[in-house]
């Protein structure tokens, strides 16, 4: 791995340790929210694909095919997330769809070749966007929602 890659896949780490603390949370539901969906499951899917991303992201052997799926699959997962959230972490779905959307985005760039960035004038970018802070927010807030609301 280049040294631009390898410090991208090494600031990597911070958001997506955070990001795995969603991923033992099953997903059940709360009643007051009946009305818009219950946000549990895919909440629970959201969390598990995250921490996929993370792992892919800073993976030596990872294939451009299985990042562009894992982007996929985090994308579906927050539009359905989107759909159901109550409005107590609607800002946060919409701050961590926003950061992933965008990441998407510069990957998509590269055909998700992780070997071909090197050099890429968007490398700043991405690892802004992987250590965001307002995104780490977002994510301890979608942590402690599910904790407290989807029961094990």
């Amino acid at each position: 791995m280049r040294t631009a890659t390898r410090r991208l896949a090494v600031r990597t780490t911070s958001v997506m340790a955070a990001a795995a603390l969603l991923a033992p949370l099953a997903g059940c539901g709360s009643d007051d929210e009946a009305s818009k969906g219950d946000p549990c499951p895919a909440l629970t899917a959201y969390a598990t694909h995250l921490v996929q991303l993370g792992g892919l992201i800073t993976g030596m052997t990872t294939t451009a095919d299985e990042l562009q799926t894992a982007f996929s699959l985090a994308t579906t997962d927050l539009a359905e997330l989107k759909d159901t959230a109550p409005k107590e972490i609607a800002d946060e779905v919409a701050t961590i769809t926003a950061n992933i959307g965008r990441l998407d985005e510069l990957f998509a760039r590269y055909n998700y070749d992780l070997s071909t960035m090197d050099g890429a004038p968007e490398l700043d970018e991405i690892r802004q966007l992987l250590v965001d802070q307002e995104a780490a927010v977002a994510v301890d807030a979608l942590t402690t929602y599910q904790s407290n609301n989807c029961p094990l």
